[in-house]
């Protein structure tokens, strides 16, 4: 079996609080794995350990067995939760795709980069908007401006940090077309961080059930049981910070 991403025993504290405990888990090539949890369950720090942006932890991280600092950055693909992202950067929706593409910013671009560029805005509904500045940018065109972004040297993992937050549900939709498309397209192993229980139920291969540790990690038939929620959110009464959209 061969695994894109492997998580042995991560533990990591914060002036002595226990973010993360004994975390462990691994993600097959190709696999789509949501990453469910409340606020301040450690997720995101889990994803920045991931993506060598976390130190000072135990344990181990291997992506396609490797380090993830040893690891090509054109191998890897990621998405910031949009409420972190500058949206008064000065800079068009072409430029930040070719930014992605190059690795740097691209003051000029070769014909071929210009060419993957225009492909990829058509891929992702935004041949429309290729010099548009960012901040003119309704939440899901700026989510779907950094899906491109990331898209841009064809990762062989994707991992996403909320992509849902902040958009309306139409621009959700959307988004999750154009993921599960790109993956398809490219074999690409997808981990993402989401609230919304219709996307981890649908879309995923496995849950990865998370507060400070991990009370599942399963097919989501079998993670999302109400004693594992019971167990992940405090009560299964009580899951506010869980989104769970009708079908």
């Amino acid at each position: 079996m061969s695994y894109a991403l492997e998580v042995k025993q991560i533990s990591y504290k914060i002036a002595g609080n226990q973010i993360l405990e004994d975390v462990a888990f691994a993600v097959e090539e190709g696999n789509y794995v949501s990453i469910v949890g409340p606020n301040g369950a450690g997720k995101t720090s889990l994803v920045k350990i991931i993506l060598g942006l976390n130190a000072n932890y135990t344990g181990e991280v291997k992506i396609f067995g490797q380090n993830p600092e040893a690891l090509q950055p054109k191998n890897i693909g990621y998405v910031p939760q949009l409420k972190t992202s500058d949206r008064n950067f000065p800079a068009t929706v072409r430029e930040l795709v070719a930014n992605g593409l190059r690795g740097e910013w691209a003051w000029k671009i070769t014909k071929s980069e210009a060419e993957t560029v225009e492909k990829i805005l058509c891929d992702t509904g935004l041949e429309d908007f290729c010099d548009t500045q960012i901040s003119a940018l309704s939440g899901g065109e700026l989510q779907r401006t950094f899906l491109a972004r990331a898209f841009a040297r064809r990762p062989k993992i994707l991992i996403l940090d909320e992509p849902a937050t902040g958009i309306d549900m139409k621009a959700i939709d959307d988004i999750e077309e154009i993921i599960a498309k790109f993956r398809l397209e490219n074999h690409t192993t997808v981990l993402t961080i989401t609230h919304d229980r219709n996307t981890a139920f649908n879309l995923s291969d496995k849950v990865l059930m998370l507060n400070h540790r991990v009370y599942a990690y399963d097919v989501p038939a079998k993670a999302f049981t109400d004693e594992i929620i019971r167990g992940v959110f405090g009560n299964i009464g009580h899951i506010g910070e869980m989104e769970h959209r009708n079908a």
